[in-house]
């Protein structure tokens, strides 16, 4: 009987000895699954601390709980960096409608809406897959498995009763719930700032690396994986960052360190200045920085991508993109930018994506230059901005999608070279009035 509880006695006898200002630590090695005879006389303990808990990568827990918890390697007991935090509220309305069909088999892009989204909770009684890259706005629920491929977003929470598969890179804004085992790609997130989740697994839960959750983690039957130093799970006391006004990043290491979407939503940030060398700003990465008015590109910038300046209402009313060498600008990354009158584009930009400038509603300006290299003008790209009146597109250009320049009630005249004339934005002006000059 003594045998089956030393190593419990063991971690016991640590944690007494090595609590320093409210920082636990749990150093406690068990091979193969716990007795379970043990650890249902224990009531698979919770583990509290009220500021730091440290554990090293050989343990098994159940039930973890403290304003920060880091799982380090074995015998490195060092206290974690501090998480900055990752998960950016994305501006969308979580009053959703349920999707009608409870046996979908595959959840994919073709849902989307025009804004790049699917606009529906799920509810599923056969297996489900959610292909890569899509983002669900309301909850997922099944009465079966659940895998969700890499780079998902998921607005809301996640349910199953069967086996829950998350891929790398993925987002979920909620909580995650299964009556399975649960697999946590690497890269991926769970839970916002400034809101506690739960993650929870009635079987086995496996972390696969460089993941973060927000809040509370218990499963029945441990953690599991080779990574587990790389997991951190950081709480909502841990989150509250200074906020700042004026961001200079002198160089590309410290850009490159920051977390993803770090600035996203951050209400007092006003100015920016992004490093020479710097090649793309990855997505959301400012996206709803409501205040910023001012950013300053390098000249080696090539790509910004989606909602990267999203819904920053106060951006500066003159955008000059002429001196760098972007060639993307990817989908919904400066909607609503309601202050945006002109936009400069450089000649190197070939593409202008989905809804890339939807609902900016005082932009009056486009300026190409005349050795643009533009060749797309994608779906929505210029949707509901309101000020245009006239807008000349480049003789590059093939491709004029659907809704491009939708719902711009002062547009009466487009100059436009005449391969384009029967693409589906071109034939939308046409059909609605709009003069439309063919070169």
């Amino acid at each position: 009987m003594v045998v089956m509880f030393l190593p419990l006695i063991v971690a016991y006898i640590y944690l007494k000895t090595n609590h320093d200002n409210h920082r636990l630590y749990i150093d406690m090695e068990l091979s193969g699954k716990p007795d379970g005879r043990v650890f249902k006389k224990l009531k698979k303990p919770l583990f509290r601390s009220s500021e730091i808990m440290v554990i090293n990568e050989t343990g098994r827990f159940y039930n973890l709980y403290a304003p920060e918890i880091s799982i380090l390697p074995q015998n490195d007991h060092q206290i974690a960096p501090k998480v900055s935090a990752r998960i950016a509220h994305l501006a969308l309305d979580l009053k959703t409608n349920w999707y009608p069909n409870m046996k979908l088999s595959r959840i994919h892009q073709g849902m989307e809406s025009d804004e790049g989204v699917i606009e529906y909770t799920f509810l599923n009684d056969i297996d489900v897959v959610v292909e890569s890259n899509v983002i669900i706005q309301g909850d997922l629920r099944c009465q079966k498995s659940i895998t969700i491929q890499d780079n998902v977003t998921i607005c809301g929470n996640v349910y199953a009763y069967g086996k829950v598969d998350i891929g790398k890179n993925v987002v979920i804004l909620g909580n995650v719930l299964t009556r399975d085992d649960l697999v946590i790609g690497e890269g991926t997130v769970i839970g916002q700032k400034y809101q506690i989740v739960s993650v929870i697994s009635r079987e086995d839960l496996y972390f696969k690396g460089n993941n973060y959750v927000y809040g509370y983690v218990h499963c029945q039957m441990g953690f599991i994986g080779d990574a587990l130093d790389k997991v951190q799970l950081v709480s909502f006391s841990e989150q509250k960052l200074p906020h700042i006004t004026k961001l200079i990043l002198n160089n590309l290491e410290e850009y490159e360190a920051l977390e993803p979407a770090i600035y996203a939503h951050e209400p007092y940030l006003k100015e920016v200045i992004l490093p020479n060398g710097l090649t793309k700003i990855e997505k959301r990465m400012f996206f709803g920085a409501k205040s910023l008015e001012k950013v300053v590109l390098p000249p080696t910038l090539t790509k910004i991508e989606e909602y990267a300046f999203g819904d920053c209402y106060h951006l500066e009313s003159e955008l000059d993109l002429s001196h760098t060498e972007i060639v993307t600008i990817e989908n919904n990354a400066f909607k609503s930018c309601n202050s945006l009158i002109k936009v400069k584009f450089p000649t190197s930009l070939k593409e202008v994506g989905r809804a890339a400038f939807n609902d900016c509603q005082h932009l009056a300006e486009l300026d190409f230059g005349s050795q643009s290299q533009l060749e797309i003008i994608a779906e929505h790209s210029f949707k509901q901005c309101f000020a245009l009146k006239e807008v000349y597109i480049p003789d590059q250009v093939t491709e004029v999608g659907m809704s491009a320049f939708y719902n711009c009630p002062n547009l009466v005249k487009v100059s436009v070279p005449k391969i384009c004339e029967t693409q589906p934005g071109i034939q939308e002006l046409i059909a609605n009035g709009v003069v439309v000059e063919l070169r």
